[in-house]
């Protein structure tokens, strides 16, 4: 399993922070001084990482954007040969992830035969596997273990509904989570909108608790993948 440390880890005590370690941090103010005074925004570190990819893993927008401009390169791999847009979407930084977005990299596997869409589910980035499903043009280019996926996804643009449920109610119901029918009735969320809510959309219309928020992103994923 590829190591991606500790910020801290990455800097020696006593000794004026590298670019590294402070891309790591979000220490945007040192990175800046630091390639003013000559640092490659590309350099490698021992590990073989740029700081680029720790900004991606410990998701510092503002830093990803700032080395971006300055010239970071977007189709660098680690060792393992993961993508920043892999990093970010194991990271679950939407901003990051379109921010780094290369579409011809899109179905692009580590040495462990994953893609970003594989990860994204696992680590249940919903907001990320939407973004990836709405760049797919041609969905057999992401088939293999994501062919489910992108059966789900394609059904619901063609306005068809999942198996065996008629409402969302109903499907709530099913699942013991019909206290917060409520709300998505007083908000008009119809079934399929909510098949494509993110976390983000469920908080803004009330849902306010994390837990609910990740028990409600749960099926959802389990629905599209068909689990």
């Amino acid at each position: 399993m590829e190591w991606w440390g500790t910020a801290l880890e990455l800097g020696e005590v006593g000794i004026e922070m590298d670019l590294h370690t402070a891309s790591s941090l979000g220490y945007l103010d040192v990175v800046e001084k630091l390639l003013g005074s000559g640092r490659n925004v590309n350099e490698k570190n021992v590990s073989g990482w740029t700081p680029i990819m720790y900004s991606c893993v410990y998701k510092r927008v503002e830093l990803v954007k700032f080395l971006i401009a300055k010239g970071a390169d977007k189709r660098v791999v680690t060792g393992c040969g993961r993508t920043l847009f892999i990093l970010a979407a194991i990271a679950g930084n939407i901003e990051i992830a379109t921010d780094v977005f290369i579409k011809e990299l899109l179905d692009a596997c580590d040495q462990f035969g994953k893609n970003a869409i594989k990860y994204a589910t696992e680590h249940e980035n919903m907001d990320i596997v939407s973004f990836i499903l709405t760049q797919i043009n041609q969905p057999e280019t992401l088939m293999g273990n994501n062919r489910n996926i992108i059966d789900m996804h394609l059904q619901y643009e063609n306005g068809y509904n999942v198996p065996g449920h008629k409402s969302l109610e109903e499907l709530l119901r099913e699942y013991g989570l019909e206290k917060y029918w409520t709300i998505f009735k007083s908000n008009n969320i119809t079934l399929m909108q909510f098949l494509h809510m993110t976390e983000p959309d469920m908080k803004q219309i009330g849902i306010s608790t994390l837990g609910a928020r990740r028990k409600l992103s749960r099926l959802i994923l389990n629905l599209k993948i068909g689990v």
